[in-house]
């Protein structure tokens, strides 16, 4: 599998433009390691795969314990915005940072086509 990060980026970067309470948005490996980002000043990288990496560990130990089946989509809500977090494959996950007062009905349209974008990228489709 050949990583085109520069492609990559350009998912990111349109998620960003598009919806625009998607402050920060990556793609990090399972491990926590980022690959690609579109960041804004106060999001580091490492910090922001990291916890992807923390989170999709829990979130799939608890989808398995309750569902028999690892997770697709996790979703963390606060105060001060939604931190979402979707697998892309055994060995990447994205993740995006949004802030408060988003859509969430659009903002998930626009993180689905993202994905699937990311997706066809990492693993093009069989023809």
């Amino acid at each position: 599998m050949s990583l085109e990060v520069e492609k990559i980026e350009e998912v990111l970067k349109w998620l960003v433009s598009r919806a625009t309470k998607v402050s920060s948005c990556a793609l990090v490996t399972s491990e926590g390691l980022p690959v690609a980002t579109s960041l804004v000043k106060d999001v580091e990288a490492d910090t922001l795969a990291a916890m992807a990496a923390l989170l999709s560990t829990s979130g799939d130990e608890a989808s398995r314990e309750l569902f028999e089946v690892g997770f697709n989509q996790l979703i963390v809500r606060n105060e001060k915005g939604v931190f979402a977090l979707n697998r892309i494959s055994e060995d990447f996950l994205f993740v995006a940072k949004i802030g408060k007062g988003a859509r969430l009905g659009l903002l998930f349209f626009y993180l689905d086509k993202a994905v699937k974008k990311i997706k066809n990228l990492l693993i093009p489709p069989k023809k």
